[in-house]
């Protein structure tokens, strides 16, 4: 009797401790010189009724078959590699390690026992051992991109950056439009500053996989520290809702706070500049008004001509800051608020203002700086804000 490899079961029937895009890895082991013994008919029939079960997500008696097939033939490096999957779903890696090694025990250079012993030791953290497991696997059978996927998984987790993306771009040679290489490839360009092409992958692995609130709450990140406030609320709010997502929360709150900041220090502002120049004091007047008539658009326009006429009047450059932060262009509003802090250094509102837009866009440290130098300008910045990751 032929026997039935394990199928993928669905996840949702299951607990398994490592993401679901990632293994169990399966497959028959083929006749030839390595393998000891062939089972017996009625262990392969038994073995068959575990499978049955293991398509039902039912652990425990899948487990149980598997174990009388191994009663029945003792030599069974299918069995045992089953009865491995079994115990990693169930979430038992150590035992399961010992199941998938006797499976290799009875056949040396089976590529899926192979990664499937790479996958219960990276679950219980052994990643030098995992990798070596998966590396074995990729050399005994043409390359499995899971298995590159995981592979780059635990390089990652040693600390080699170069050599986990190499993986996970292997992975897409055999699958282009794998979503979770993309992800991965994705994030670790983000944490290493590549925006660009993290960007590129995650909007790939998003199109991909809607469900994937890692890459959303990245290009929320993203948007925001570019100063795209919209835009990053747009992605946050992309993010399934039964998902939680702590970075995207955090990022949200921050959002939050700096457009609630930036509401409060504009109503708060009022013109202090006694004698501007003519010209661009008739600009500005002209904005007030567009601005009272809800043309926010056109009055930035005339603030920016009033800052063109007189380069040394605050209050312009401060009604830009202000009406592009309102606008979500936190970026923008920036460079305005830094042109204006050079005008008044000893500013506090600006300063203020500046932490804020700072926190909104991810920037702790320079956010932990404007804001304890809003503090020691006499502005009133709640205690817990002013280390910013707090």
């Amino acid at each position: 009797m032929a026997v039935r490899p394990i199928r993928r079961p669905d996840s949702s029937k299951s607990t398994p401790h490592y993401s679901a895009n990632v293994g169990p890895f399966t497959g028959m082991a083929q006749d030839g010189p390595a393998r000891k013994a062939r089972p017996t008919a009625l262990a392969e029939e038994i073995l068959s009724r575990g499978c049955a079960f293991v398509e039902k997500g039912i652990w425990d008696d899948a487990e149980r078959e598997f174990r009388k097939a191994l009663k029945m033939a003792a030599d069974y490096p299918e069995a045992y590699n089953n009865l491995g999957l079994c115990l990693l779903y169930q979430g038992n890696p150590a035992d399961a390690r010992v199941a998938f090694q006797e499976a290799l025990n009875l056949f040396p250079g089976w590529a899926s026992a192979e990664a499937n012993l790479g996958l219960a030791l990276q679950q219980l953290e052994e990643h030098a051992e995992s990798a070596k497991y998966y590396r074995q696997s990729l050399i005994h059978k043409n390359p499995q991109p899971q298995v590159n996927l995981s592979l780059g998984d635990v390089l990652l987790a040693q600390g080699q950056t170069d050599e986990a993306l190499a993986s996970w771009q292997k992975a897409l040679e055999s699958i282009p439009n794998y979503a979770a290489a993309h992800s991965r490839i994705g994030i670790l360009h983000a944490r290493k500053g590549r925006i660009n092409e993290a960007e590129a992958a995650l909007l790939k692995a998003v199109q991909l996989d809607p469900s994937n609130a890692d890459g959303f709450a990245v290009l929320g990140s993203i948007a925001a520290r570019r100063g795209n406030f919209r835009q990053a609320k747009e992605w946050y709010g992309k993010i399934p809702s039964d998902t939680v997502s702590v970075a995207a929360q955090r990022g949200t709150q921050r959002i939050a706070l700096c457009e609630a900041a930036v509401k409060s220090g504009f109503a708060e502002f009022k013109g202090t500049q006694p004698d501007p120049k003519p010209m661009a004091k008739c600009y500005y007047d002209l904005g007030l008004a567009l601005l009272a008539d809800g043309n926010s658009s056109e009055a930035q326009s005339m603030f920016q001509r009033a800052a063109q006429y007189d380069a040394q009047w605050l209050e312009p450059q401060l009604f830009l800051a202000y009406g592009e932060a309102l606008l979500g262009n936190g970026l923008s509003a920036k460079s305005a608020f830094d042109v204006a802090a050079k005008l008044a250094p000893d500013n506090g509102m600006v300063a203020e203002q500046l932490g804020y837009l700072a926190l909104g866009m991810g920037i702790a440290k320079e956010a932990d700086a404007q804001l304890k130098r809003a503090q020691s300008l006499g502005r009133n910045v709640p205690p817990e804000l002013v280390k910013a990751d707090a």
